[in-house]
């Protein structure tokens, strides 16, 4: 497994995969000056987790699949697929990790198929340009918006007399 540098807190952890029933994002409304640190410093470790990853590393990971899994193959036939899939695996460092692999292990009843191994690290891979994506979006969040102004009487009336004009019935009270 690949070794990650910066781990955040739970608490920012559950920020950056806070999402509604439709899977969008849910970002906080108020992004801290200690929220922005962390965002940095974990956007910090970025370049090594997207750069490609290590085939010893998909080696180990693949292993530990293989051992999490029940099966029977002999160690000739697993060394086989194990060499097959790393070669074929085109995923970044950051798709193999303990996280990624509890939750590959917990999927894999059995030995999975190649297949199947790449619709996990596809998956992976897609969480990690999501929250790389997050993390961008919190280190550098919009300028606040200042609030806005209430209409004046005399952008009132141009609005009234405009809708008047359109033949537009509505009731507006200002």
């Amino acid at each position: 497994m690949n070794h990650i540098a910066v781990r955040p807190d739970q608490s920012f952890k559950n920020l950056l995969h806070c999402e509604d029933s439709e899977g969008n994002w849910i970002a906080p409304r108020v992004i801290t000056s200690a929220m922005q640190q962390q965002a940095l410093a974990i956007l910090a470790d970025y370049p090594s987790r997207l750069a490609p990853a290590e085939m010893d590393g998909k080696r180990r990971w693949l292993a530990s699949i293989a051992v999490a899994s029940a099966g029977k193959m002999s160690s000739s036939e697993a060394e086989k697929r194990l060499a097959l899939y790393a070669d074929l695996l085109d995923h970044e460092a950051g798709c193999f990790t303990k996280s990624s692999l509890a939750r590959a292990a917990a999927k894999f009843k059995w030995f999975p198929s190649f297949a199947e191994v790449k619709e996990e690290l596809d998956a992976e891979r897609r969480r990690l340009y999501v929250e790389a994506d997050r993390l961008k979006r919190m280190a550098n969040p919009p300028a606040s918006v200042p609030p806005r102004e209430p209409p004046t009487q005399e952008q009132q009336e141009r609005v009234a007399a405009a809708i008047r004009e359109a033949g537009i019935a509505i009731n507006v009270t200002p």
